[in-house]
């Protein structure tokens, strides 16, 4: 059914961007996850090749221990935050013929995930913009208090979201949805916005020091 109606919006308007974009962004979306995650574990496995080189207390000194992986995890929420946002917007908002073809799509939903994941994009930048701007004594202060530390832990609720939106993507016209055999989408949304309010106390209380990087 939405082939049929794409390829006839395709026929009306000689090809237009947005059809084809409404085709590809279910790749893309799978495409930039995948991409996100590979880059990370090789990222991961070629730190830690070095860190074993470099004794313990050096290691800790250099904050390649547990620091670092909450480090890496803050920056995974924040590209993980823009894909999702940014694929919601481009397949439901910018382009509604996704949305106009779709069985009971959740817009609601979906407008409201967009705005949580918009958030902690806005959040995560001024955390991360400010620890790399800031001295190395303040860094290794900051990276160490638990509240900046426990903001690494977000990432499930974003695996969560990306595959409920991957499932909507590649299942237009399917009676059931996989999604809703899932999570119940309120619970997925509600740990999105526990996140952003998470990261945007951490950036209010233990960076109220620090301008906006």
């Amino acid at each position: 059914r939405l082939e049929i109606r794409l390829q006839t919006l395709r026929t009306q308007s000689s090809g237009s961007d947005s059809v084809k974009k409404a085709l590809n962004d279910p790749n893309k979306l799978e495409l930039d996850i995948a991409l996100v995650r590979a880059k990370g574990r090789a990222e991961a496995v070629v730190a830690e090749g070095w860190a074993a080189c470099i004794p313990a207390a050096v290691r800790d000194e250099a904050e390649l221990g547990p620091t670092f992986d909450a480090l890496c995890g803050l920056h995974r929420s924040l590209r993980k935050a823009q894909i999702l946002s940014q694929s919601i917007h481009e397949s439901y908002v910018e382009d509604a013929v996704l949305s106009m073809l779709a069985n009971d799509v959740p817009m609601q939903w979906l407008c409201n995930i967009c705005l949580a994941s918009s958030r902690v994009t806005y959040f995560a930048f001024g955390v991360l913009g400010r620890l790399s701007a800031c001295p190395l004594e303040r860094y290794r202060k900051l990276i160490r208090n638990p509240a900046v530390s426990s903001c690494a832990d977000g990432e499930q609720a974003f695996d969560l979201a990306i595959n409920v939106v991957l499932s909507m993507l590649q299942e237009v016209s399917g009676e059931f949805p996989s999604y809703k055999r899932g999570k119940p989408l309120p619970e997925v949304l509600a740990m999105l916005d526990a996140y952003s309010a998470q990261m945007q106390s951490v950036q209010t209380s233990a960076f109220k020091e620090e301008p906006f990087a």
